[in-house]
């Protein structure tokens, strides 16, 4: 399924890529895209991200949609925060499950007490990025032996 710019966009843009967009053309291109989606079938869908400079306390970019054909939805999901690319709420479950498995393996090789209180300690402080790293490591796994 092919996505492309609407033939008004492409005729704003340059046809060689090696050309410099002007002045109109860039500020076109940071405020506006139109896309031209083709005909779906039932349960086919389309998903536009969209990385936006505007900062998470400001109300947000607005983003205009026009469908043009009757029975189409349209459903907007806003991102939230992202931890090394794993949404936040599975990377801090999966970090305290592994704090508590961190804290356990301390504990169970016996050290004094205070090490492994600082041990648990750390891994508590540090169980966002921990839980995104280690929510991450099937995916890469599986991407490294080439499924």
């Amino acid at each position: 399924m092919a996505v492309t710019y609407s033939p008004e966009l492409l005729a704003l843009l340059p046809h060689d890529p090696d050309t410099r967009l002007t002045t109109e053309q860039y500020q076109h291109l940071l405020v506006s895209r139109e896309y031209v989606l083709p005909i779906f079938n039932r349960g086919q869908r389309a998903t536009f991200l969209f990385l936006s400079t505007v900062v998470n306390e400001a109300p947000g970019p607005i983003v205009l949609l026009e469908i043009v054909e009757a029975g189409v939805a349209a459903i907007f999901r806003q991102g939230g925060k992202r931890i090394f690319g794993v949404a936040e709420k599975p990377a801090t479950i999966t970090g305290l499950v592994a704090a508590v498995a961190i804290y356990a393996g301390v504990v169970w090789i016996a050290p004094p007490v205070w090490a492994a209180a600082l041990c648990a300690l750390l891994a508590g402080l540090a169980c966002r990025p921990v839980g995104a790293i280690v929510y991450r490591l099937p995916f890469e796994f599986m991407r490294l032996i080439g499924r």
